[in-house]
């Protein structure tokens, strides 16, 4: 819900796991706009509609949808419901059985146990030349899952900042956004580091709300009549 604004950004990152048989040519993804009211019942705004066959035919789509009424009839809205701004991408996975992928393991778990010397080629660099800044995030989040899994992921991470570290030449560019390092930290830190924060911020995050203590910090809008 956003709050006092007729343009919302809502910024929010969805993903929806589908079966083979859900993702027939006669399928859609909806996605349905409401205003939100405190009494009474909310109140529908429009809807964006995305068949699956545009979806296998352009796997990635991103742009402004005109909002449709209920019925369907883009004649009966003329426009006037507003547009929303979308990017909607079909990922197909196909899994194999572990064993396949046993060989790929032994390597990337080499290069952390028995890490090489810093000027020499490994597994992890390989993969980070070969692979664009588009997937990096994505194989970054596996990555993290895999030695996650094998109980290495701390090794990996030292492994790839110490690497990032010693082969940056300008300070101004250390831990670049798109590189693979400062990727796989992003997924730690939402793999990991968001449960731990849920953790431990959660209880007192409520405690506020529930006892609804004043926590204004800046100076400026401090309520010097409510009672400190």
């Amino acid at each position: 819900i956003i709050k006092k604004t007729r343009f919302p950004h809502w910024r929010e990152t969805l993903e929806l796991e589908l079966d083979a048989e859900e993702l027939s040519d006669e399928g859609t993804v909806i996605v349905e706009v409401w205003d939100w009211d405190m009494v009474g019942k909310n109140d529908f705004l429009g809807k964006v509609e995305i068949p699956f066959a545009c979806m296998h035919k352009t796997p990635l789509l991103e742009g402004w949808f005109r909002l449709l009424p209920l019925g369907n009839n883009e004649a009966d809205a003329g426009g006037k419901l507003g547009a929303l701004r979308l990017k909607v991408r079909l990922v197909e996975d196909r899994i194999l059985p572990s064993m396949y992928y046993q060989p790929l393991i032994e390597l990337l778990v080499e290069s952390v146990i028995s890490p090489a010397e810093v000027e020499d080629s490994s597994s992890l660099t390989m993969l980070e030349e070969v692979t664009t800044v588009e997937s990096r995030q994505d194989v970054a989040m596996t990555l993290v899952k895999i030695y996650l899994g094998q109980g290495l992921v701390v090794p990996f991470l030292d492994y790839l900042n110490t690497r990032e570290v010693n082969h940056t030449t300008d300070p101004n560019t250390l831990f670049r956004s798109n590189s693979l390092a400062s990727k796989a930290m992003e997924q730690f830190m939402k793999a990991v580091g968001m449960l731990y924060l849920h953790e431990v911020l959660k209880p007192i995050i409520n405690r506020i709300f529930d006892e609804r203590k004043y926590i204004e910090l800046d100076p400026c809008k401090i309520d010097l009549n409510r009672t400190r």
